[in-house]
């Protein structure tokens, strides 16, 4: 048993610096100035790529790998060049550090701004040839490693290289302000599920039930969709979540004194709920919420027109809506 120990205790350790051996794992992160690529891979592959054990006592250590920094760019880098329409991207710095089961390098470039990003991992002919090389975002078995805003097929996919097939073409970032076709789908998806929650359609029928015209309701359900798309563009991180409750409930509250101020009142702040992230992502979060909201308002409006005969039917249904805006509010929060 005594003997069994270790190595039981190697095997329960082994998923917390797992790192496939045959693997080279990269990600390339988009920057302002450039880009930053973060590559990681066994002790063994290092040194199959370059001599790293400086001091020859058959032991890696950090060290070595400060020690060897310039052989490490020289086997490393050099051998796995960027380029941006043909043109070389050129390494600004770059690192290497010791991490539990695995080693991380990582390198600055600068690249023209205009072109095919291509990577040619010339690496792999000098490694075994069962030897691959995986680029994209955050990988299952990577433990602490997390780079937002990997470059990669619809921002999730990955590229592989292995044997002869060393060349990558790495789709380029949409530059700043440009459409975002992707980013565009997935908000409008999410716009959807937000307009069939509890807040939101409570927020369309605290507003919008109580109109017993149907002119002034589709005016006020006009003025509502204008200033959710406009609610959309703000960066609702900088707003307390519990200041557009309280807002939305107060516009609720206030709608036989103002009956059109308080929808878009409203929408503004239920459109600034975690949105920004420029024209493509606000515009789908807006339209996929006003698909729901749009059929809701106007079967609350009818619901107002057979109901206004009835004295105190309004205060009912504002009050069920201002209910549902905090229920759904509370909800949301919680998550």
């Amino acid at each position: 048993m005594k003997r069994l120990l270790p190595v039981l205790m190697v095997c329960l350790a082994w998923p917390a610096f797992a790192h496939d051996a045959d693997v080279i794992y990269a990600q390339l992160e988009h920057r302002e100035s450039g880009f930053s690529e973060f590559v990681t891979l066994t002790s063994t592959t290092l040194q199959l790529l370059v001599p790293v054990d400086a001091d020859g006592d058959q032991l890696l250590t950090q060290g070595d790998l400060d020690a060897k920094a310039n052989a490490i760019r020289i086997g490393v880098w050099d051998d796995m060049p960027l380029s941006s329409g043909g043109a070389p991207c050129a390494i600004t710095s770059s690192s290497a550090r010791m991490r539990e089961g695995f080693i991380a390098l990582v390198a600055d470039f600068t690249c023209p701004n205009t072109g095919e990003l291509r990577q040619d991992f010339k690496i792999l002919r000098v490694l075994p040839t069962n030897y691959r090389v995986v680029l994209g975002t955050q990988l299952q078995g990577e433990q602490g490693v997390s780079l937002p805003n990997a470059v990669a097929p619809g921002g999730s996919g990955r590229l592989s290289a292995q044997g002869s097939f060393t060349t990558l073409t790495i789709p380029r970032p949409a530059p700043a302000g440009a459409w975002d076709q992707t980013r565009f789908s997935l908000a409008f998806d999410d716009g959807v599920r937000r307009g069939a929650s509890l807040l939101y359609l409570a927020a369309v029928w605290a507003l919008l039930a109580v109109m017993k015209e149907w002119r002034r309701g589709l005016l006020a359900l006009g003025l509502f969709s204008v200033a959710l798309i406009a609610g959309s563009f703000v960066d609702g991180g900088a707003i307390p979540p519990l200041g557009v409750v309280v807002v939305m409930a107060l516009a609720a509250a206030s709608l036989k004194e103002a009956p059109l101020f308080a929808p878009p009142i409203a929408a503004l702040a239920l459109g600034s709920l975690q949105a920004g992230g420029g024209a493509a992502n606000a515009l789908g979060l807006a339209l996929g919420a006003l698909v729901v909201l749009l059929p809701a308002g106007v079967v609350a409006i009818a619901v107002g027109r057979m109901l206004q005969r009835r004295a105190a039917a309004w205060r009912v249904l504002k009050w069920v809506g201002v209910a549902g805006v905090i229920g759904g509010a509370a909800l949301r929060l919680s998550q």
